[in-house]
């Protein structure tokens, strides 16, 4: 994908949260289920590397760095408005040391070493190309390591008003689900995945059969 379509994507989250940054980590536990569980649920090894694409505003990562102050922690965001608020939230909680931040985006992001988790909550669904995401994301695990993700569904088994209302609600904000992306997995990728809610939501694990030969350092 080209540097021009990131670039242009980036400025559109910016749009998007130029207002709803100020007030998102108080109205996104509304409806974001399933996020802090996942980051909960996470057990990388002593002292190990975790990435998350699309941090918005740090939420995740703090969370997980408290948990775990041993390990090394990145956050990568296509929107620089939304990182003001991850760096203010950073800095504030005493983190700086252990969470890095990055404007960068899923589709092409490299970070400097292998890491044992990546993760997409609620991330996946408002990215241009989440299958190039997933791809790249699975070149720069360790071996052992895996993607964790959760993200909206298609709500298949919701009243077709309700359905129609909760998706248009999302597009507004730059959220299409695509749920098509768990029947069509690339190859050497295994998948575990949880629907809940009626199809609300996804919880996922995404594993490469053999890990990569990454030896930036």
């Amino acid at each position: 994908m080209a540097l021009q379509e990131l670039e242009q994507h980036g400025e559109k989250m910016d749009e998007v949260y130029r207002w709803t940054r100020h007030v998102y980590d108080w109205t996104r536990p509304l409806f974001l289920f399933g996020r802090d569980t996942l980051v909960d649920g996470l057990d990388p090894p002593q002292g190990g590397r975790v990435c998350e694409l699309g941090c918005g505003t740090a939420h995740n990562l703090i969370r997980l760095a408290r948990r775990r102050p041993d390990l090394k922690i990145i956050g990568v965001d296509a929107s620089q408005a939304m990182l003001e608020v991850a760096q203010r939230n950073i800095l504030r909680a005493g983190l700086r040391d252990q969470v890095a931040l990055v404007h960068g985006y899923a589709e092409s992001y490299q970070p400097p070493d292998a890491v044992d988790a990546v993760l997409f909550p609620y991330s996946l669904s408002m990215m241009p190309e989440p299958a190039l995401a997933i791809q790249n994301a699975s070149g720069w695990l360790r071996e052992g390591g895996a993607i964790h993700l959760v993200d909206f569904g298609d709500m298949r088994g919701w009243p077709a008003g309700a359905r129609k209302a909760l998706l248009g609600f999302l597009n507004r904000f730059e959220v299409y689900p695509r749920p098509e992306l768990f029947e069509s997995i690339p190859d050497g990728i295994e998948l575990a995945a949880r629907w809940r809610l009626g199809g609300y939501c996804v919880s996922a694990t995404l594993v490469p059969a053999e890990a990569a030969a990454f030896t930036r350092r």
